[in-house]
């Protein structure tokens, strides 16, 4: 079951989108955490290492809420520009004090952690930004570009 879960057939077969919708049900069905998944159909040109990076990170993203938010309802949002996907993951949960994070502090650090999340990222040229207000929920986005380099597959095939 963990196995498939970290990595379910349907990201390969659909794509990032339809691997997120499958795991927002399983979080609804685990933790009665209502996860709202939009896109615009730009993930299915992410290759198949940033695809299973992106969803593993969302993955751990979603645990964290769940587990530390106390939120009632996450939303998780993609969309792409032609070099790069952009996904925001935000919640009504209690949120906390970005301040603790620019001082070192990570507030998920047992599991992959916000650090572990931005090194991951930083290694194939994407990034990772943290808005977050004690009281008032959290949301993050990732920016991952389509294609080492930052350009998108296209480019980097005619070069």
């Amino acid at each position: 079951t963990l196995t498939f879960e970290l990595s379910p057939p349907v990201l390969y077969e659909l794509g990032l989108q339809a691997a997120l919708e499958w795991l927002a049900e399983i979080v609804r069905k685990q933790s009665g955490l209502v996860v709202d998944v939009a896109g615009d159909g730009s993930d299915r040109k992410l290759d198949l290492d940033r695809r299973v990076l992106m969803f593993r990170i969302c993955r751990e993203l979603l645990l964290n809420t769940v587990k530390h938010a106390g939120a009632k309802r996450t939303r998780v949002s993609l969309r792409g520009d032609g070099a790069a996907i952009q996904v925001t993951i935000s919640d009504d949960g209690s949120g906390f004090d970005q301040d603790l994070l620019q001082a070192g502090y990570d507030p998920f650090e047992r599991g992959f952690g916000l650090f572990s999340i931005r090194e991951q990222l930083r290694h194939h040229g994407g990034t990772f930004e943290v808005d977050s207000t004690p009281g008032r929920g959290s949301a993050v986005t990732i920016v991952m570009p389509l294609a080492p380099g930052g350009k998108p597959e296209e480019e980097e095939v005619s070069n």
